[in-house]
């Protein structure tokens, strides 16, 4: 293997398998966890043809998820499906990879991010111009736009929201090319109509923003003003965001049911939650490792809602996921470790690694988005290719 390495061009492998891999994430997991053993090989292949060393910080960062995962395994060392977690949590590892290529390798392999990801679109966009009644009908009804990554909408947005933090990494890219994609996937993100995805827009924008202006106050509030006018427009631009909207507002009116809303999206995460911090509340040294938390909900579950069984078995809260199966400490631990970056940032005065930090923090205490193999796949790569201060 190391033979083959030496006589081909790495940077271009590097970028193929850059391509193949979101290929993968878009529309098949195998071929996303092929590509993860090829970027092994691949980081042997340059680290032993240039002799370059992992960052410090950001090798440490990546192999600690390796470690934090045993906190929630030692219950129940035998039972196959805890290292399915474990799997997905050596993206990081993988993923930290990116940070050894030269310059010239990270901006191509980011440039050829933005170009898939921002391709991808093409496949709701068609969908919904085959199917535009039906589509916005369906967000009437709490459903969501048909997306790839296994029609997984949230995580996909999220996708989309990463080509924000890696376009202002471009330093060589002049501002008005910057602005002109960052509008761009702002309308993405506002077409497709993901409550997470909206979070995540106004997370990054009003960062990149103040990043631009924070010496003109009256320049940063004159921009923040014209995109809060932009967000309230679009309200009557796309219907999918009225839709979305008008059922959001049903939805959290239904939340408040003392019975269990199986048919409502809201009213499901606030019961799955609420059962969830019950559990904390009644064992605060809780731990019961990652395999027996659905059993742990379920038994919680029909105390509170008279055996009726959850339409999900796991939070929608990163936190309450790492307490329930880790214990108190496995959670502080946790956070501990997704702060990390963020400190990092702040000392480097990197500040989109920072807001992809955020966005990625606010995710999870909405959704388990690093429970899975997708939230963990863009959180991990995305954080590798900010790691350095600049692209350029």
């Amino acid at each position: 293997m190391s033979k083959f390495f030496k006589h081909i061009n790495l940077p271009l492998f590097a970028i193929i398998t850059l391509i193949v891999m979101l290929v993968g994430l878009l529309f098949s997991r195998a071929v996303l966890s092929i590509t993860h053993i090829i970027w092994l090989f691949f980081a042997l292949a340059f680290l032993k043809k240039n002799q370059i060393q992992f960052e410090k910080e950001l090798f440490i960062w990546s192999i600690a998820p390796l470690f934090l995962f045993w906190l929630g395994a030692l219950q129940s060392l035998n039972d196959l499906k805890s290292y399915d977690y474990l799997l997905s949590l050596s993206t990081y590892s993988v993923a930290a990879i990116t940070i050894i290529a030269d310059k010239s390798v990270c901006i191509k392999l980011m440039i050829a991010w933005l170009v898939i990801c921002l391709a991808s679109v093409c496949y709701p966009l068609f969908h919904f111009l085959m199917h535009i009644q039906e589509t916005i009908d369906a967000f009437g009804r709490g459903q969501s736009m048909v997306t790839p990554m296994d029609t997984d909408h949230v995580r996909y947005s999220l996708f989309i929201c990463s080509a924000l933090p890696i376009i202002w990494k471009m330093s060589q890219w002049s501002k008005l090319r910057k602005i002109m994609l960052s509008c761009l996937v702002g309308v993405i993100v506002l077409f497709l109509s993901v409550r997470t995805g909206w979070v995540a827009l106004l997370i990054l924008t009003t960062i990149i923003v103040f990043t631009q202006t924070y010496k003109n106050v009256q320049s940063f509030l004159i921009q923040v003003a014209v995109i809060f006018a932009i967000l309230g427009s679009a309200y009557f631009i796309f219907p999918t965001i009225q839709r979305k909207i008008d059922y959001s507002i049903y939805d959290w009116k239904n939340s408040k049911s003392t019975t269990y809303q199986s048919n409502y999206s809201d009213a499901t995460r606030f019961a799955i939650n609420k059962v969830s911090y019950n559990i904390i509340d009644k064992n605060p040294n809780v731990h019961v490792g990652w395999v027996n938390i659905p059993k742990a909900i379920e038994a919680e579950f029909s105390i509170q809602y008279s055996n009726v069984k959850p339409t999900y078995s796991w939070p929608f809260n990163q936190f309450l996921f790492w307490y329930i199966g880790a214990g108190w400490w496995g959670c502080m631990a946790f956070v501990v470790w997704l702060l990390f970056p963020v400190a990092i940032g702040i000392k480097q005065r990197n500040t989109m690694l920072v807001a992809w930090q955020l966005v990625v923090i606010a995710s999870c205490f909405v959704e388990s988005t690093l429970n899975f193999q997708y939230g963990i796949f863009l959180h991990a790569w995305v954080t590798a290719f900010l790691w350095k201060k600049d692209a350029a």
